[in-house]
């Protein structure tokens, strides 16, 4: 108790704690976006609960990572190479991670696309499926978000306390922001489209870091915040039309 203590007593690890805070926020974004878009797709009943046991998910798989920190670490120790390229265990969950978020994306698109005739199966059976279906994707997407978000938390400090706070609030305010995301994903149908786009480039982007290709952060949000602020004044251009016409 005395360390930890000791350890929140110096004001640099404030100063650690907030960056990591704002790194594991930031990080979240991907989960969340995967999250809302996923539960949307289930009955109205259905989707509050599907959110908080995914973000609970991703709480508890941060948590035992971060339990398991001095193996997780090892994950970045290269196994094998291919075509030259020296690839280890958080390579190769990265690379299958991004391939996930690209078939999921380029599925979601085309259902979007092409909406198809619902097929046989009973109402009270496709909820069913559907909802283990939901939860199985988003158990998958949060190890592999989750195990960057720990590896990116051990580069920041060597303090597992302030982990562990940073996480906690981190996946807090995910659990604060999931119901008005869903909302707004779901009342704004282009928000979809555009959100599922960022999927796509999140999957290549895991990918490209699976085989090396180091992608900054910073290029990929700038172009997720450009792309949302262009449709923001979509929105309020939609917006004073429909007012303007009534």
């Amino acid at each position: 108790m005395s360390d930890i203590v000791a350890i929140f007593a110096d004001p640099a690890n404030w100063a650690a704690l907030a960056a990591l805070l704002t790194m594991e926020v930031v990080l979240g974004i991907d989960n969340l976006i995967f999250i809302s878009i996923l539960t949307n797709r289930l009955p109205e009943e259905h989707r509050p609960k599907a959110r908080m046991i995914g973000i609970g998910l991703a709480l508890g798989l941060r948590l035992v990572l971060l339990g398991l920190v001095a193996f997780i670490v090892t994950l970045t120790k290269p196994i094998f190479d291919l075509f030259g390229q020296p690839l280890s265990w958080r390579d190769i969950i990265l690379i299958a991670g991004g391939l996930f978020l690209v078939w999921k994306a380029t599925k979601e698109i085309h259902d979007s696309v092409d909406h198809e005739a619902t097929d046989g199966l009973s109402a009270a059976k496709a909820v069913r499926l559907g909802f283990g279906a939901a939860i199985v994707q988003i158990i998958l997407l949060d190890l592999v978000f989750s195990i960057d978000s720990i590896i990116t938390a051990v580069g920041m400090t060597d303090h597992v306390p302030i982990m562990f706070v940073a996480v906690i609030a981190a996946v807090g305010a995910m659990m604060l922001a999931a119901g008005p995301l869903s909302r707004f994903i779901e009342k704004n149908p282009t928000i979809v489209m555009l959100a599922l786009a960022f999927l796509f480039m999140i999957g290549m982007t895991l990918i490209a870091e699976g085989f090396g290709v180091h992608v900054p952060k910073g290029y990929i949000y700038a172009a997720m915040a450009f792309s949302a602020g262009v449709e923001a004044l979509n929105m309020i251009q939609r917006n004073a039309r429909l007012k303007k016409a009534r």
